[in-house]
């Protein structure tokens, strides 16, 4: 008779532990569908690529590179008359069972300004199990094409139990448009049932922001997202896996953050930021009156006008309707815009000699 009480009362436990709002006991982790964004952010997405090593790879990993490339920007266009030039130095060696293909390279404009300066670096080192020529050919590709497009990981995310049970299949299938629909149709949770749905809706919004096409739709995503998950942290400070990266084996990464911290950093968002802004002044209508904007002055770049060149074209126009907040001038920046230009710029508009330029590294 006790014995059948005491299961009673366990059982009873159980249902309120799996009814609480929260990740449970059992952590349900499913996978997403990540995006990193460019490191530089080409006005036009034409590029030319040149291979210069002493291996004997220069065609395959120039294959890979255009693949990983076409995969992930179907519009990227590669041609050898491009206005943008990725030039490649490789070489490889093989210590023992060490191998590993390493090298730098430059992206440069029709002016000859170095755009973007990077490394090459790919090793079976330190690997459970030895890659294949073929992987590191793989990893050595990826490592230069994700300067000029955005590039997927799959990756695993941890998403609230409870009064949310009947979203996870969704989730679990990767219907994330389903998922954040059904969250925001919920009614606002009582007590801490309501941090876990503002982490639900992150959690959705990123997602959402990853599968859109369109680059200002993906910023709007990206934005709501951080704001859902510092709100989720302010209303239950003390749940820690809402301040933690989280991955099914270990963490992800050493340093504790927010989980869109890690994915959607202050860097990432300005890089997010210039994306959406670079492709609304290309897209954009000319400028009226023949001013000289914001694309005009990208339109020059394309062109393989010097930097001097460009200066005394801002200088000798009658009309310049430039946009330069922070911003703005971060997006320029990226495009390979010099800054000695964007004071020519600043300067044009009637604006003060920037002192310094910042970079976001803190919320």
């Amino acid at each position: 008779m006790k014995i059948a009480r005491i299961a009673v009362v366990v059982a009873g436990v159980a249902v309120a532990l799996n009814g609480a709002e929260g990740f449970g006991t059992f952590r349900k982790v499913v996978a997403m569908e990540r995006l990193s964004p460019p490191q530089r952010v080409l006005p036009v997405k034409h590029i030319a690529i040149v291979f210069d090593d002493n291996t004997h790879r220069a065609a395959q990993l120039r294959q890979r590179v255009e693949t990983v490339i076409r995969e992930s920007d179907p519009a990227m266009r590669i041609a050898a008359d491009a206005p943008f030039t990725v030039t490649v130095h490789l070489r490889e060696f093989l210590r023992e069972k060490t191998r590993s293909i390493e090298g730098e390279f430059t992206v440069t404009d029709r002016a000859a300004r170095t755009l973007y300066e990077g490394y090459v670096s790919a090793s079976n080192a330190g690997a459970l199990v030895n890659a294949s020529d073929d992987q590191l050919v793989d990893d050595a590709a990826k490592d230069v094409a994700r300067i000029l497009v955005a590039t997927h990981h799959r990756t695993a995310v941890l998403i609230p139990k409870g009064g949310l049970d009947a979203l996870v299949p969704l989730a679990e299938r990767g219907e994330w448009p389903a998922y954040l629909a059904g969250i925001e149709n919920q009614r606002e949770l009582r007590g801490d049932g309501e941090a876990y749905r503002q982490y639900a809706l992150g959690v959705g919004q990123e997602a959402a922001g990853y599968a859109s096409k369109d680059a200002t739709a993906r910023l709007r995503h990206l934005r709501e997202a951080v704001e859902r998950n510092i709100a989720a942290s302010r209303l239950k400070p003390s749940e820690k896996l809402f301040a933690e990266s989280y991955s099914p084996m270990s963490r992800a990464f050493s340093s504790p953050g927010l989980p869109p911290r890690v994915w959607i950093d202050p860097h990432a968002m300005e890089l997010w930021e210039s994306v959406s802004l670079i492709d609304s002044w290309m897209n954009g209508a000319p400028a009226a009156n023949g001013a000289l904007d914001n694309r005009a002055l990208l339109d020059l770049m394309i062109a393989g006008r010097s930097d001097q060149a460009i200066i005394t074209a801002i200088a000798a126009a009658k009309h310049a309707t430039f946009a330069l907040g922070q911003p703005e001038m971060a997006a320029l920046s990226k495009a390979g815009v010099s800054w000695p230009v964007i004071d020519a710029m600043r300067a044009k508009v009637g604006l003060p000699r920037r002192e310094f330029h910042v970079t976001p590294d803190s919320w």
